[in-house]
């Protein structure tokens, strides 16, 4: 359970760090 949980945090922060990196780009573009 602890692993599935640290799983899907990993999946949510590299999903937001995407997010934000998209964001970061389209403002530098």
């Amino acid at each position: 359970m602890k692993t599935a949980k640290y799983t899907t945090t990993n999946v949510f922060v590299f999903v937001a760090t995407a997010c934000v990196c998209a964001c970061a780009w389209d403002l530098a573009a």
